[in-house]
């Protein structure tokens, strides 16, 4: 069936036969066998799509002479489609790998800390995008390059040779692994900058790999933060010192004035009882200094109460801000400024954190309404909706110019940096800007959380 070969094709000439399979070799092949009595293997294909083994040996008599060839075909068909299907198998795995490589290294490339992995002498294996970003290194340049190059502090200073310098980064990276840490970092240009470092170990790549995050504006902001704390220290020592101070001081006068009219008064006795006179004038103006020492008493009572607010640590609930923030509106309403307070919507605050620094930000707010922007009217407002809380604090002052003072810079007085910060601490976003009264609102937006606003 393979040659088409009838019984009467006995004699006939090889080359004369057609075979169900395309090959042009079979005759030459068989000539090659009779001249180097060497057997020779070929797979075929026919036209109905099967596989054969053709083999073509010698064919030798009995007196060992060659007196032609044999051929025959083996069937191979289920093994060859068995191979078939795994090449397939392995093709189709190799692409899930490769596909899932390119997956993965399209994550690593889009992560915003810079990863690096080290291998155990050192020398950096491999870098994502951000890592180029954070240290200005094209990748190419840092390949194979020491990660000291990109962290000094990882090489002693002592003035040992590259093979010990090597050997020193090596046993460093060793202690570092599973460490959490703030280091210097380098860049290109050399400049230096704080980086989080998280170095772990990859023992089946036999790798180490390095997770950095750049913590500038981190530390920047604490920074502000301790500068502002310094700042409202020596703030409310000078209230202390200026204020309650040379009030206590003019009270305490007042007092001595009232002993020293009584200094004067005439003493009587009688049989069985003492009298003291004063003269009208003496006791009139007891009674004016009494007044005023009343007076100011009163005042420099509210004078500690806002400054002991604005000490003491507020820990308040959904209603506790509410009454807080009515209470900071009722405290600073005065004879040439009016502050209101109103709420809409539920105002439920997730946490005793969250409403703290609510509270902080409209303190803030209102304090700068009166000391820089020079305000007669001052609104806060609470409200919430089913995406968002709102806390808004808008004045009737001279208003604020967000380019003049570099955004929410510390530059500007105005305290905006630290209520920027307690806006992020609590997820969310503060604006400002002016507003219709050509005053300057202050807002406060959360999201919900589970929501998109």
């Amino acid at each position: 069936s393979l040659l088409n070969l009838l019984s009467s094709d006995i004699g006939r000439p090889l080359k004369d036969i057609a075979p169900k399979f395309v090959d042009d070799s079979m005759l030459q092949e068989c000539r090659e066998v009779l001249k180097t009595d060497k057997p020779l293997e070929r797979e075929i294909k026919t036209e109905d799509l099967k596989y054969y083994l053709r083999r073509i040996l010698p064919y030798r008599k009995t007196d060992n002479n060659i007196n032609g060839v044999v051929i025959t075909f083996i069937d191979v068909t289920q093994r060859r489609n068995s191979e078939e299907v795994q090449r397939l198998k392995d093709a189709r795995h190799f692409a899930e790998v490769f596909e899932g490589s390119e997956r993965l290294r399209a994550i690593h490339n889009a992560v915003a800390d810079a990863i690096i992995t080290i291998d155990l002498q050192g020398n950096i294996e491999s870098i994502n995008r951000a890592t180029e970003g954070l240290f200005q290194y094209p990748c190419e340049e840092l390949i194979g390059k020491n990660i000291a190059l990109l962290m000094p502090f990882l090489v002693s200073t002592d003035k040992d040779e590259d093979r010990e310098t090597t050997k020193t980064v090596a046993d460093r990276l060793i202690r570092l692994v599973g460490g959490h840490l703030e280091v210097q970092a380098h860049r290109r240009d050399g400049s230096a900058f704080p980086v989080d470092l998280f170095l772990s170990r990859l023992d089946q790549l036999d790798l180490y790999m390095g997770i950095l995050r750049d913590i500038t504006l981190r530390k920047q902001l604490q920074t502000q933060i301790l500068e502002i704390a310094t700042s409202e220290q020596t703030r409310i020592g000078q209230e202390l010192h200026d204020g309650t101070q040379q009030e206590l001081t003019g009270l305490t006068l007042f007092a001595g004035a009232v002993n020293d009219i009584l200094d004067k008064a005439i003493q009587k006795s009688g049989n069985d009882s003492v009298e003291w006179h004063l003269r009208n004038s003496d006791f009139q103006q007891i009674r004016q200094t009494l007044a005023r020492l009343i007076t100011g008493l009163i005042e420099t009572n509210q004078h500690i109460h806002q400054l002991s607010h604005g000490i003491m640590p507020v820990q308040i609930d959904a209603e506790g801000l509410r009454s807080a923030l009515a209470e900071l509106a009722a405290t600073m309403n005065t004879s040439k400024v009016t502050c209101t307070f109103d709420f809409h919507g539920a105002c439920i605050i997730r946490s005793n954190f969250v409403a703290t620094q609510l509270y902080r930000i409209a303190q803030e707010s209102v304090t700068n309404a009166l000391k820089h922007g020079f305000s007669s009217d001052i609104r806060i407002l609470l409200a919430q909706d089913s995406h968002q809380t709102i806390l808004e604090i808008s004045d009737n002052g001279i208003g604020f110019d967000m380019q003049k003072n570099n955004g929410l810079s510390q530059s500007s007085g105005l305290g905006l940096a630290i209520m920027n910060y307690r806006a992020n601490a609590i997820d969310g976003e503060l604006r400002v800007g002016g507003n219709s009264n050509n005053g300057t609102t202050v807002r406060c937006i959360i999201p919900i959380l589970g929501t998109t606003p």
